[in-house]
């Protein structure tokens, strides 16, 4: 039973709001209550906010422990088993067709028309302290293809008046920054001429600005406002930062000693003697900058007085490099131009954690996919596959050709383990606690027993209690249930599968693949595959895996494994419930001198033949969740490792319509094809066609490598040099090893625009200085994506020795997202994205062109400088971030998550 949450609960929330959000609260409610203080609607709406930041404070903090918004299994949260009346009655109010109302009617049509939940007691009566009593009710939502990001509506009442405050909660996607190193141990600077577009993170393995890594510029001040670029790096977008080490230089004015009256009482109560100063006036400022930079003045006024400046106005701290590693963003707003947050070592914390238990999170939160040896059994026995899934998981796979098979399964249906669902339900049902609280009056030995329960030792023959007091009551361990049959959570069933083995073993050495992409029209497709099935004029995105497969000989065993398929429940249909609540109290006497009633014996109560209207039976269920299948557990035989019949190489084909991404699963055509060297006795073959219904999420348990490869008949092939095109969105993962990077990867509807076919058609051709990509893609109207994800492993470009491979990566254009996770922080051997070698290149390679975002621990250098600047070896580098990312519009499925939970917008009405 829970005892005592009220109260913790109001405090973690509290706690846990960020100080950003409690800012804009209070800014919100102190504003519309002066503007609208007679407006009883606006009242409601800023309640409204008030209980929207409350929950969120909650689910903030929920987030960053577990990583995971399941409210399913949170017992503040009450899942509910239909629509709700309150967001019917919601989205009643977006009638007109108006653009407004149909924008905000497409959004709310991407949540779940099947998931609700609405907070139970405790987070309720939190919502009613922090609106005053006005909270009606909460609905939250979950998003259809990304279960932490929730819709949440409020409703506040009072008297016939109501108003709606709504708003989404969405973690910050690791590409919501442009550029984001964990732990930079970097001794660089970023110098003038660079331009960084979008946000970016900086963290560090220092302490202070003394540290390596961390944010590191340099640049002159006051710069010249006709070149600012001249004098320091530009950054467009906002900078995150653990640690900071500024490097100024001043254009002085002239140097004095300068004395500053800071309370306007005429005594100049600062001194700063001998100082190289320059005045700079900006929006209307006055500031003066002094050698040194630890301090600037923001004078209301200065005069030159002898030798001496001296100004009325105030000293503010500008730049500590050498202890706190922090600096005041306002005085440079010429190079963050978006301003800069000093992050808190909690989120440091937090995120490093994140990266340490990245691989655990895509592990617990995209369960679902078909394993390698499913897909191969499906292609060569023309099967259909057994589940709908996220994608497909590539990994050493053997099976036994000519096998005996068999099969037995068990299925289980799993209801919950205790009454806690129940309780839910009866605290937040009043006409169940009447008839609670009639039962217990209606006993004097029950009503004394309540009332000392709760503590009423002074008034222990009352007759009254509250809903709170019945609450109470009902989740103590004084009453208990007794219900015929609790709701289905869980259906199970387990496959145990028994083989014995043919003569061959089939050995798919697939723990690591070579990844080709590339966009064809549907009949060289169809010469590529062997198939006609494909229109001829119709554009198709195919994705090719190779590696290589191994036959040997076999003897005879028999083996044993199994694995488990789960399903939930989505929506259940309601029906009465039947219960009975007993109640242990105490038998009372009363001694009558004292005229006191105290305890004679114990005593139950049951309150019989109860029912409630809850969830009975399911009406819709989740798809079934398969596991992967458990080890072989050899049970009889002998086995051996045999000889080597013939090794082959497998070339698997998935292919998916250009336009059937418009939807969250699509259909991908999987055909393999299987080139043996040796004919006789294992001959080479092309599968049938199966069907893989996905979210284009694939998981490689080693090595990917890709880069300047396209395949046969594609547009990747025509280009000025050999690309892999990407046609679609995925989310392509190495689970335990490394990417790398050959060659160019480029999105295929970038290549509708004419500036940028032109720099492709070319073979090795440089972006212009003042190219930018999102044009192009603006103008193409892109929607490809690539996110290509390491999550205990590096992202590197290989050394080429070889001219062949130079030219595959001189100028190289990379449009895809880059993520290098780790589970060991502080300079493990994963976690980094680099170029093998740099220095050893005695050529100029030109520039890694990056559209896109880097996420790692550490991004290695891409080059070497000579002592005049000039590049001596490697690469430049040009980071173009996709500006889609600042709304997060044409993610793919599966894109990494940070744990931190942001308000991405609200609205009132």
């Amino acid at each position: 039973m829970r005892k005592g949450l009220v109260l913790p609960l109001t405090l973690i929330i509290m706690m846990s709001v960020t100080v950003i959000s409690v800012a804009l609260l209070n800014r919100t409610s102190s504003t519309t209550s002066e503007l609208f203080q007679r407006i009883s609607k606006a009242q409601l709406q800023v309640d409204g906010g008030n209980a929207f930041f409350a929950n969120f404070g909650y689910l903030k903090r929920k987030f960053a422990e577990e990583s995971y918004l399941n409210l399913s299994t949170d017992n503040f949260y009450i899942s509910l088993t239909s629509t709700p009346t309150m967001y019917e009655d919601f989205l009643g109010l977006f009638v007109s067709d108006t653009l407004e109302y149909r924008a905000w009617k497409d959004l709310f049509s991407k949540f779940s028309s099947e998931q609700f939940y609405r907070p139970g007691f405790d987070l309720t009566k939190v919502f009613d302290e922090v609106t005053g009593g006005t909270f009606d009710d909460m609905v939250l939502i979950p998003y259809t293809s990304s279960p932490n990001t929730l819709l949440a509506i409020v409703k506040t009442s009072k008297g016939n008046m109501s108003a709606y405050f709504w708003g989404l909660a969405s973690p910050r996607f690791f590409s919501n920054w442009s550029r984001f190193e964990l732990e930079s141990n970097s001794t660089a600077f970023w110098n003038p001429g660079s331009v960084i577009y979008g946000p970016t993170f900086f963290g560090s393995v220092g302490q202070g600005g003394a540290g390596n890594g961390g944010f590191r510029m340099k640049a002159t001040i006051p710069p010249d406002p006709d070149d600012i670029s001249d004098d320091g790096p530009i950054f467009n977008g906002e900078v995150w930062y653990e640690n900071a080490n500024i490097d100024l230089r001043g254009k002085w004015d002239g140097n004095k000693t300068i004395r500053v009256d800071t309370d306007g009482d005429g005594d100049y109560d600062e001194r700063f003697n001998n100082k190289n100063y320059a005045v700079h006036v900006e929006n209307g400022e006055t500031w003066i900058f002094l050698e040194g930079f630890d301090e600037v003045l923001v004078a209301d006024s200065y005069e030159e007085v002898h030798e001496e400046l001296r100004v009325k106005g105030s000293v503010v701290d500008f730049v500590d490099n050498a202890s706190s590693g922090d600096f005041n963003s306002r005085f440079l707003p010429w190079f963050l131009r978006a301003g800069s947050i000093k992050v808190s070592q909690e989120t440091i914390e937090d995120l490093e954690t994140r990266f340490d238990e990245m691989e655990d999170y895509y592990s617990s939160h995209y369960l679902n996919i078909t394993s390698l040896e499913d897909l191969l059994n499906a292609l060569e026995r023309g099967t259909s596959l057994p589940q709908n899934s996220l994608g497909l998981y590539l990994k050493d796979t053997e099976r036994s050709s000519g096998s005996q098979v068999s099969e037995t399964e068990t299925s289980q249906q799993i209801s919950y383990e205790d009454s806690q669902w129940l309780e839910t339900l009866l605290i937040n049902d009043n006409d169940f606690l009447d008839a609670f609280e009639a039962w217990i009056v209606d006993n004097d030995h029950r009503k004394l027993s309540a009332n000392s329960i709760l503590g009423k030792n002074d008034n222990i023959t009352d007759d009254s209690f509250t809903y709170e007091e019945l609450r109470q009551l009902i989740n103590s361990n004084y009453v208990t249930f007794l219900v015929n049959e609790s709701p289905i959570t869980e259906e199970r069933r387990t496959i145990i599968q028994t083989e014995i083995t043919g003569g061959l073993r089939i050995l798919d050495n697939a723990n690591s693949v070579d990844l080709s992409s590339d966009m064809l029209f549907g009949a060289p497709l169809s010469n590529l595959v062997g198939t006609g099935s494909f229109e001829s004029s119709s554009p198709y995105s195919v994705i090719k895996f190779k590696w290589n497969r191994e036959v040997r000989t076999s003897g005879n065993q028999v083996r044993r494994r199994s694995r488990t398929i789960i399903r939930n429940p989505l929506e259940y249909e309601n029906g009465p419930i039947s219960f009975t609540l007993n109640f242990t109290g105490w038998k009372w006497k009363k001694r009558w001198l004292s005229r006191r009633w105290v305890v004679d014996a114990n005593e139950t109560w049951g309150m019989s033949s109860q029912s409630i209207l809850g969830p009975k039976t399911v009406s819709s269920w989740s798809d079934w969740n398969y596991s992967q299948w458990s080890d072989w557990e050899v049970i009889g035989g002998s086995g051996g490792n045999g000889q080597k019949v013939a090794d082959a190489d497998v070339y698997m084909y998935l292919i998916t319509p250009s336009d059937g991404f418009s939807e969250i699963n699509f259909d991908t055509t999987v055909i393999m094809k299987v080139n043996s060297e040796n004919e006789e006795d294992y001959p080479s073959f092309t599968t049938e066609a199966t069907t893989l219904s996905n979210r284009g999420y694939y998981v490689v348990e080693e090595d990917i490598e890709t880069g300047g490869s396209g395949i046969p008949g594609g547009i990747g092939t025509t280009l000025g040099r050999e690309a892999t095109v990407i046609d679609g969105r995925y989310t392509i993962r190495s689970k335990e090893g490394d990417i790398r990077i050959y060659g160019d990867i480029l999105y295929n509807d970038m290549l509708n625009d004419s500036t940028f076919r032109s720099y492709v058609d070319e073979p090795g051709l440089a972006f212009d200085p003042d190219y930018d990509p999102n044009e192009s893609a603006s103008n193409a109207s892109l929607n490809d994506m690539l996110n290509l994800v390491a999550t205990n492993g590096n992202i590197v470009m290989p050394y080429q020795s070889n001219s062949s491979g130079r030219d595959a990566i001189k100028n190289i254009k990379l449009f895809t997202n880059l993520f290098a996770f780790g589970k060991n922080s502080g300079h493990s051997n994963t976690g980094q994205i680099l170029i093998d070698d740099y220095n050893r290149y005695n050529v100029d390679m030109g520039f890694r062109h990056l559209f896109g975002t880097m996420v790692s621990i550490e991004a290695g250098p891409a080059g070497q400088a000579d002592p005049a600047g000039a590049l001596s070896s490697g690469f430049r580098s040009r980071n173009y971030y996709d500006e889609r990312l600042y709304g997060n519009e044409d993610l793919p499925f599966a894109s990494p998550e940070s744990n931190i939970l942001e308000v991405m917008g609200t609205s009132m009405r």
